[in-house]
C-alpha cells in the first residue's frame, strides 16, 4: 500500500481495519487523502518532501505486535520513520544487502 494520497480504496480499507481502535485514524478515503496532502504541504514548507513509501499492512501489523503497540495513526508514523531510516542507511552505503522484510525493533540489553 502506498503511504500517499493516491492509495487505492482497498489498500486504505485494509489499513483502516488494522487501525480501527484509533479514533483519530481517518474514517474514509477522502479524509485520508486530505491528511496526506496536508502532511506533504507541511513537509514542503520545511524544505523536504519525503519519497513515496510502500506500506505492507501485514508487515505493519507484525511490527506493531513485535514492539507491543496498538496500531494507529501515530504508530503508523513511527513505522514509516523506521522504514525511512533503514532506507537511508542503505542508500548511504551502510547496508548493501537489500531491504529487510520487517523493521527490527531495537531492544535495550
Amino acid at each position: 500500500m502506498k503511504y500517499l494520497s493516491n492509495c487505492s480504496v482497498g489498500s486504505f480499507e485494509s489499513l483502516l481495519s488494522v487501525c480501527a481502535r484509533d479514533p483519530r485514524f481517518p474514517q474514509d478515503i477522502a479524509a485520508w487523502r486530505q491528511l496526506i496532502e496536508d502532511n506533504d504541504k507541511w513537509a514542503c514548507v520545511e524544505g523536504e518532501l519525503p519519497p513515496a513509501m510502500v506500506i505492507d499492512v501485514d508487515d505493519f501489523q507484525h511490527w506493531c505486535w513485535t514492539v507491543a503497540v496498538q496500531p494507529g495513526l501515530d504508530v503508523l508514523s513511527s513505522y514509516v520513520i523506521v522504514l525511512r531510516n533503514q532506507q537511508s542507511e542503505r542508500i548511504g552505503g551502510f547496508d548493501q544487502v537489500g531491504p529487510p522484510t520487517r523493521p527490527s525493533p531495537q531492544l535495550d540489553s
